[in-house]
């Protein structure tokens, strides 16, 4: 029997699962940014205060973008181009 991978994993393609869905996540960040307690935020949705505030402040930076999966590069010529330019840039 094949287990489900545990949160926080990679899975496939070196991609990691997220706990809770980036709706959610804006959802409370926005909930929160229109004054809301992380307090009070934290024990209805149940997640931590520390972590509401985060996510509040990459939706306040973000904006529609957070939270959004970040381009991979898929090949190794586009690997190998990152690289080079890390090397001349330091």
């Amino acid at each position: 029997m094949k287990c489900p991978p545990i949160v926080g994993q990679p899975i496939t393609g070196g991609l990691f699962m997220s706990k809770y869905s980036r709706e959610l996540k804006i959802i409370i960040a926005n909930e929160f940014l229109s004054g809301e307690s992380s307090e009070i935020l934290s024990k209805k949705y149940a997640i931590s205060s520390r972590q509401i505030r985060y996510w509040s402040q990459v939706v306040a930076i973000h904006h529609d973008n957070a939270f959004q999966p970040t381009p991979h590069l898929r090949h190794a010529e586009a690997r190998l181009q990152a690289l080079k330019l890390m090397w001349t840039n330091n």
